[in-house]
């Protein structure tokens, strides 16, 4: 049993925990998402390697059979992430459930569920840093240098990222309108980790995506400026919505129930 598959599991179960307390707030049945994480797990896994290998084809054109060996990582966090939205799309589809509103439940537990996976790639030794001398640097087999745990960087950063979401929800819940624009969380999402990702790309050098060609950045940056301009595009798109009302909000709670007595 690899530590990197039990991170990732880890992070699954808490995002569909995490999920499943808040479905009902924003109007969609919590029975069904456990048929919802099958389907953005089996699908964001092929997604996830599926890039991957697409990224290191020389690597495994000679090696068929090591395509489907994942247990030591060789997964990107773009690719799983893209295809479990499909997958998401789908079951929303099929089930009728509103989509916008499904993807602004998970968009919080998915950025803490890719920080759980993060933490797995620093067992695994993967997606390090460059080298440091800074007090905590760590060493890391694979690279022979002390390097930057830039996996943890990225882990902690999309954890605050979350918590942000998560604080902001509680804030408009406790409001006296208590409504949401749908569209607003999952287009926050897509800013918060474009940036992160962003960031983050600076500090990785292991196993890390292309170089682009006389520029002081890679692949992976560009995907992330892009995923940045998707939120703050969702975010003005989104302002112009109606809002809709947050199923049994705090106020609602709080509010005394009002018994009629019988005439």
């Amino acid at each position: 049993v690899r530590t990197f598959g039990v991170m990732v599991a880890l992070g699954l179960v808490f995002a569909w925990w995490l999920s499943y307390q808040r479905a009902r707030k924003f109007g969609v049945d919590p029975a069904g998402l456990g048929t919802l994480g099958s389907w953005m797990v089996i699908l964001g896994i092929i997604g996830a390697r599926g890039v991957y290998v697409a990224q290191y084809w020389d690597d495994y054109q000679s090696h068929w059979l090591s395509i489907f060996s994942i247990r030591e990582g060789g997964m990107t966090s773009f690719g799983g992430f893209l295809f479990g939205l499909i997958g998401l799309a789908i079951w929303a589809r099929l089930s009728r459930t509103p989509l916008w509103a499904l993807l602004d439940l998970i968009a919080a537990p998915a950025l803490m569920a890719i920080a759980f996976g993060r933490i797995g790639c620093f067992f695994n030794g993967c997606c390090y840093g460059g080298p440091t001398d800074l007090p905590w640097r760590v060493y890391f087999p694979e690279a022979d240098f002390y390097a930057h745990p830039a996996q943890l960087y990225a882990a902690l950063m999309l954890f605050v990222a979350g918590g942000l979401l998560l604080f902001y929800e509680k804030r408009i819940t406790a409001s006296p309108q208590a409504k949401w624009k749908p569209g607003t969380f999952i287009s926050l999402a897509f800013l918060f980790y474009g940036v992160i990702r962003f960031i983050y790309e600076f500090f990785r050098i292991g196993a890390s995506s292309q170089p682009l060609r006389d520029l002081p950045l890679t692949e992976a940056h560009l995907v992330a400026g892009f995923m940045f301009l998707l939120g703050v595009v969702g975010l003005l798109v989104f302002r112009r919505q109606a809002p809709v009302e947050f199923h049994g909000s705090e106020r609602a709670q709080e509010a005394p129930s009002v018994s009629r007595a019988p005439r």
